[in-house]
């Protein structure tokens, strides 16, 4: 089995994005704050978030958007197959860290806490 994780530069293939987009708008439903497909869209085209793939075995299985705020980066929206997402979160993180980012924080439900890494699971 092979598992890759990708930062993936926007604009995407349109079959990609909805591909994503089936594993983000749960997230983006329990947000709580209206956010539609549109808006995360917007928000990638302005460069002002990072969308983030998982791939297993060359098939999708994961996404996750990430907003970079300073030195912090926030992990928005992420939705798909939670059994890698620890360490899927700590790639991120490090890529993160060598671009600048000196902390990092999580938006969604607390029983993500369970799936992430230790240094974003802090109360």
């Amino acid at each position: 089995m092979t598992e890759t994780l990708i930062y993936a530069p926007w604009p995407i293939p349109e079959t990609a994005w909805l591909t994503a987009w089936d594993f983000l708008q749960p997230a983006a439903d329990r947000a709580g704050e209206g956010v539609v497909e549109s808006d995360v869209a917007a928000q990638l085209d302005h460069k002002l978030a990072q969308l983030w793939l998982a791939y297993r075995d060359g098939e999708m299985v994961a996404a996750c958007v990430t907003c970079r705020q300073g030195n912090n980066l926030h992990f928005w929206l992420c939705g798909g197959s939670k059994c890698r997402w620890r360490v899927l979160g700590e790639l991120i993180m490090e890529c993160a860290a060598m671009d600048g980012c000196t902390s990092f924080t999580f938006g969604g439900r607390r029983g993500w806490l369970k799936y992430l890494p230790t240094a974003v699971c802090e109360d």
